[in-house]
């Protein structure tokens, strides 16, 4: 009975907790100057983006000289109508990635869109 009693207690506190709270599909992994955004389906492509930055952020940022205000936030869209929304119509279909500079902004197209067996 004890037992049972804690039991609805976790789960009304659980409840409670996260009514009223805006749930968010992008998780992160973050780097030193930069953080990857992306959705439960591209965590691995998330986990390649991270370990090339990690081994060649610093370089490349010294050979372009940039100075950065806060980290590089790179977004994995998910599906092109998420990139689009991200980036508007004006974007080539054909482009992989963009960078918005002002905002300090990445965004790269899921490497899933080409392959076919998976589906968005």
């Amino acid at each position: 009975m004890k037992n049972w009693i804690l039991s609805i207690v976790f789960m009304l506190s659980l409840v409670s907790g996260i009514k009223g709270q805006h749930v968010s599909p992008w998780q992160t992994v973050r780097g030193e100057s930069f953080v990857v955004l992306y959705q439960q389906m591209d965590s691995l492509n998330a986990q390649s983006i991270h370990q090339i930055l990690s081994e060649d952020f610093y370089s490349i940022n010294f050979e372009i000289g940039a100075e950065l205000n806060q980290p590089i936030q790179v977004f994995i869209a998910p599906t092109e109508s998420g990139f689009k929304r991200m980036l508007g119509d004006s974007f080539p279909h054909w482009g992989e990635a963009v960078a918005i500079p002002v905002n300090q902004q990445i965004i790269v197209k899921s490497p899933r869109w080409h392959r076919p067996s998976q589906h968005m």
